[in-house]
This record gives structure tokens, sequence and C-alpha cells, in this order.
């Protein structure tokens, strides 16, 4: 297979455009962010095989510290790039407590006939440079933690500041004293004479 046939990979009504980076779905293109198309393309080479999250982890973001949360949020995009739900999966197949496996059936977009052998492990573009994102990859149970303390934390100053305002401007127990009484005389105020006995 030579490097022009790998660069163009055929799935269902999509087609992969490794060389320039695009996914068209019936000859259009397809929007999505450059790291949901990077997992799409690891995904694709890997087509078949269970894929862990660390792998991909290790794949998109080589070098890098990435939490598990920016994972999700890309397989997330690429599910709706690609127009499935992840209870109603096409192409995407969550593998509980092990990672994802890719599941279409590959062709060369000039040949749809000839499917493209699913062990395949097809190597990345030549010259290409993979784009880099500035992201912090922290346990997950740590960040999980801080959020956790954070929340309770903030839960804590709200509910001392409303007691606060709620003791200084809703007082409990304390009644208001009169300070002083007026008594006005007795007159009537209309000029109907027959409402004078009131």
């Amino acid at each position: 297979m030579n490097q022009q046939d790998t660069d163009r990979i055929a799935f269902a009504e999509f087609e992969l455009d490794r060389a320039h980076r695009r996914l068209y779905r019936g000859g259009e293109p397809v929007a999505m962010y450059g790291k949901a198309f990077d997992l799409l393309e690891f995904l694709v080479t890997r087509n078949g095989a269970v894929v862990s999250k660390d792998e991909i982890l290790e794949s998109v973001w080589p070098g890098q510290f990435v939490e598990e949360s920016n994972l999700s949020v890309q397989v997330s995009a690429l599910r709706k790039a690609l127009g499935e739900r992840a209870d109603d999966p096409r192409f995407l197949v969550t593998i509980p407590g092990k990672g994802y496996k890719f599941v279409a059936d590959l062709a060369r977009p000039d040949d749809d006939a000839t499917t493209l052998n699913r062990a395949a492990v097809l190597e990345p573009p030549a010259g290409r440079e993979r784009e880099r994102e500035e992201v912090k990859r922290v346990p997950a149970s740590t960040s999980s933690n801080h959020h956790a303390i954070g929340t309770v934390a903030a839960a804590f100053v709200f509910i001392a500041v409303l007691g606060l305002f709620a003791y200084k401007y809703f007082p409990v127990g304390r009644e208001a004293k009169v300070e002083s009484l007026a008594v006005l005389p007795f007159t009537n105020q209309n000029s109907d004479a027959s409402t004078e006995y009131l």
C-alpha cells in the first residue's frame, strides 16, 4: 500500500484525508478541532482494537500532561462530528473499564470494494507536525478532590455570609420600640353632614 493510499481512508459516508488533516462527509468538510482529528486518526489506525485511555493520552498528547477529562471532551466532540451518540454508536464504541474501539469498515476512497486490513497500523504522513496544546495532566482523583474541597469551602463561606446578613437585617426576638405616639383631633374630613356622628 503506497503513501497516498494510507493518506485517504473512507468509512461509511466519511473520508479521512490524513495529509491535509480534514474529514469529509459526502464530499463536504466536517468542522472539528485539531485534537478531535488527532483522536480520530489514532483510532482509525487501531481500527478494530480496544485502545486504553492511557494509550490514547500517550499518542494524541505525546509528552504532555493532560487530564483524563480532556479525553472525554475530545471523544464527545468526535462523536458529534461523526453524528453519533454514546448510547447508539456506529463507529466509536466505549468499552467500560478498558477504553474505546473504532469499529468501522475502512476502504480506499477510490475503490470502495477494497477494504483495508483492520489489523494494519497505518503510519502517519511524512513531514507532518502534530499541533501542540498547552494542557496540564493531573491525576483525575486529585483534581476531583480539589474540586470537592473548593466546593465545600465556597458553600461554607456562602452560608456564613448569609447568616451574618440575616442576623444584621432580620432581628429575631427583638421588638421594635415605639418612641412616640401622636393623637389627632376627631374631625369630619368630608363635607357630608350625615356622617357627622362618626
